[in-house]
């Protein structure tokens, strides 16, 4: 994280010296992957802890509640830091404190011990089992439904919302279905384990 600070700082104060003609945000530090790699460290960190240290995971899942708050305050520090998207602190700070928040409040989700834990949530299970699948491939759609379908809905922002949140679903879930779900049965079986898909009916 301190690695990820440090390089996007450094990206951040070179570009915006020079103000070149072009979008160097997005093209600079948005996109590239490896600028944003928090959220994915602590994806793995608490996959890590959850599968290899099952023990200590039930422990700290006893102060589930604890860090639900404190994954709001993170979250909402990291709001403050984002108030200006594009501006130094945001592109330094922010991204790890995000994180970090986002992080817990999965951590606190999780089990059964958390406000947000406890009851089921219906559709949630079938949408967190797609959610991977949705975040590689919702550029594609918001881009299809952008071209094709936008420009006559200009005149109704629902069901320009539904189009796009629609389409994202759609796509999402025909890449989970026949690619990821293969790939997890495919892993299982060499693992000895068995993989057992969410469906939309499940809490």
């Amino acid at each position: 994280m301190l690695g990820g600070t440090e390089l996007r700082g450094t990206t951040w104060l070179h570009f915006a010296a020079f103000d070149p003609p072009r979008n160097w945000f997005i093209e600079e530090i948005y996109y590239p992957t490896w600028m944003r790699l928090d959220g994915l460290l602590v994806g793995v960190m608490l996959a890590s802890l959850r599968v290899y240290r099952p023990q200590r995971w039930e422990r700290l899942q006893q102060h589930a509640n604890a860090g639900l708050l404190g994954g709001m305050l993170m979250c909402a520090v990291a709001l403050w830091l984002f108030r200006e998207r594009t501006g130094l602190l945001a592109n330094t700070l922010g991204w790890p404190v995000l994180s970090a928040g986002l992080g817990l409040l999965v951590f606190a989700g999780a089990g059964r011990r958390s406000l947000i834990g406890r009851w089921p949530v219906p559709g949630m299970a079938w949408l967190a089992a797609i959610s991977y699948s949705l975040y590689l491939s919702h550029k594609i759609a918001l881009h299809v439904v952008h071209v094709t379908l936008a420009p006559s809905l200009e005149g109704s922002r629902v069901l320009m919302f539904l189009s796009y949140a629609l389409a994202v679903l759609l796509l999402g879930a025909l890449l989970h279905y026949p690619v990821e779900r293969l790939f997890l049965r495919w892993r299982d079986r060499r693992q000895g384990t068995r993989f057992t898909a969410a469906s939309p009916s499940a809490g």
